[in-house]
């Protein structure tokens, strides 16, 4: 969220996009919002690490998964679609700001399947977060999720109905809103998390050699 909104309003005060709240005004993207100039470059700084730590964050939520589920297979697929997603979020990130109707295309798959195996991940984890679910914050993470769908699906009704200028702004309004509930949910998993004193421990086996 940092990395998008400050690529949003570096690009916006240098005037390389439209001035305007793209929430509810959909007058630019995000990729349009981080592909000139220093906005690229601060873009691609935080979000290159930012893949990587979403990957571990799936890799941990799988052994954090079967601590606190009878079931030993719980999220065992977290892993592998989370590491598909931040490789193409990295696809993603990597071709930004580049021209060619390839580029563009990578760019387009990218992203679209970053959002969608984020998407999945997190309804398997939702699934999975036994005996928790009963609880305030896992509820708001499944209303976040309830809220994604029909917003993704009125996203792909408008780009197959609608025409430009009215496509490109519904597709806008669409990407900013789903990304932030996409966000969103990271931070309240990070507050269960917190919750439970989960952290990480390094470790040594001493050697007898």
């Amino acid at each position: 969220m940092l990395a998008i909104h400050l690529a949003w309003f570096l690009s916006m005060s240098l005037e390389l996009v439209p001035t305007c709240f793209p929430y509810l005004e959909g007058c630019t993207s995000i990729s349009r919002s981080a592909r000139h100039g220093i906005s690229n470059h601060i873009f691609r700084m935080i979000m290159y690490p930012t893949a990587v730590i979403q990957i571990f964050v799936w890799l941990l939520s799988k052994k954090w998964l079967q601590k606190i589920n009878v079931k030993q297979n719980s999220g065992r697929l977290l892993p592998y679609i989370g590491f598909a997603a931040g490789i193409f979020l990295c696809l993603y990130i990597t071709f930004l700001g580049t021209e060619g109707d390839i580029y563009r295309l990578l760019r387009k798959y990218g992203i679209s399947l970053y959002y969608g195996l984020t998407y999945i991940a997190q309804l398997i984890l939702h699934y999975n977060l036994e005996p928790y679910k009963k609880y305030r914050l896992p509820k708001i993470m499944l209303s976040l999720c309830l809220a994604l769908l029909p917003m993704g699906l009125a996203s792909l009704y408008f780009s197959a109905t609608f025409v430009d200028p009215l496509k490109d702004i519904a597709e806008n309004i669409a990407e900013w809103n789903m990304t932030f509930l996409i966000m969103l949910w990271f931070l309240f998993l990070a507050m269960i998390w917190r919750q439970q004193g989960l952290g990480l421990e390094l470790k040594t086996t001493s050697s007898k050699n």
